[in-house]
């Protein structure tokens, strides 16, 4: 059995749509997807991205990314693509490529969108608008749970230390 190592960004809810992505595509394959959230790797995972030219640093900066490796080597990235991912792991893809869209909703491109702090009051609103209105193309609402369930674990541990 293949296994492929995923590491992602627990502060975006789109991760959590991209591995329920990567899940579907992997189904009935000989694949184990051993995902974790990027602040719950190892220091040899965090290797890995020095070791594939990536600055761990960057990667502590930012949103939303799901990093696939395949013996330890970056094989995909946000937006991810199933025929990389196929490719890089020897199965044959003849099913269609099927990506997140990249394409901006219009409000964020006219500025029409209004600034709210986050709180414990509106932490749930803050990720119903990311999952509707996302800059990136919305996650499909199949994922819609898996995705709030993962962004939920960053909001508590904030909320405890508040």
């Amino acid at each position: 059995m293949k296994e492929i190592e995923v590491i992602f960004s627990p502060i975006c809810e789109a991760s959590g749509a991209f591995l329920g992505l990567l899940t579907e595509w992997l189904d009935n394959t000989d694949v184990k997807i051993i995902s974790m959230a990027f602040n719950s790797c190892s220091d040899r995972q965090k290797k890995l991205y020095r070791d594939n030219g990536l600055l761990v640093n960057n990667r502590m900066t930012e949103n939303c990314f799901v990093d696939v490796f395949y013996k330890d080597r970056l094989i995909d990235t946000v937006p991810l693509s199933m025929k990389k991912i196929f490719s890089a792991l020897g199965i044959d893809c003849i099913a269609e490529e099927n990506t997140m869209s990249l394409i901006l909703p219009k409000p964020i491109e006219q500025n029409e969108i209004t600034w709210i702090p986050i709180t414990q009051d509106t932490y749930l609103d803050e990720m119903t608008m990311c999952l509707k209105n996302y800059p990136y193309g919305n996650p499909p609402e199949r994922f819609h749970q898996h995705c709030i369930q993962l962004k939920k674990q960053v909001f508590m541990k904030a909320w405890e230390k508040q």
